[in-house]
């Protein structure tokens, strides 16, 4: 009486668990690749996929924060300062890094649809390396007018 494989749900496959041992995250059942072959794969290979598939989940619901956010940017500026962001990262190899990097993404997407997050929290993540570009995106002027009566009391 030999049990049937459990078979998950497409949509559990799909969403990598931090959680998870790494061998149980990256492969599926079905897969013929055993852990020492994903070992040697490298650890690029092994964190590119979870990092990639983020991505593609904070794409599929950029449109629907913009609006939910009012955020006056489009989504293809929107995806390009994500995309930076991912890029900034891109020299970390450290799999443990990763991991602790995308299940951090994960969080911060799932904060952002719940409407946990204000406004001035998304420009911190949109905000690009040249400092605030985007129309809309609060200034410095309250540092600007600090600076200037610190100036004053000092002098």
């Amino acid at each position: 009486a030999k049990r049937p494989p459990q078979r998950s749900s497409s949509l559990m496959r799909s969403i990598p668990n931090p959680f998870l041992p790494r061998s149980r995250r990256t492969l599926s059942q079905g897969a013929a690749m055993s852990n020492q072959a994903a070992i040697r794969a490298g650890a690029q290979a092994i964190g590119a996929a979870p990092a990639r598939q983020l991505f593609r989940d904070i794409c599929k619901n950029l449109g629907r924060v913009l609006t939910i956010y009012d955020l006056n940017i489009t989504t293809a500026e929107a995806r390009s300062a994500i995309a930076q962001r991912f890029r900034n990262n891109g020299h970390i190899k450290d799999p443990r890094i990763v991991d602790v990097l995308v299940a951090k993404g994960y969080l911060h997407l799932e904060e952002t649809l719940l409407q946990h997050k204000q406004k001035n929290h998304l420009w911190q993540l949109l905000d690009n390396e040249e400092g605030k570009n985007f129309p809309g995106a609060p200034d410095d002027a309250l540092e600007k007018r600090a600076q200037a009566h610190i100036d004053a009391l000092l002098s």
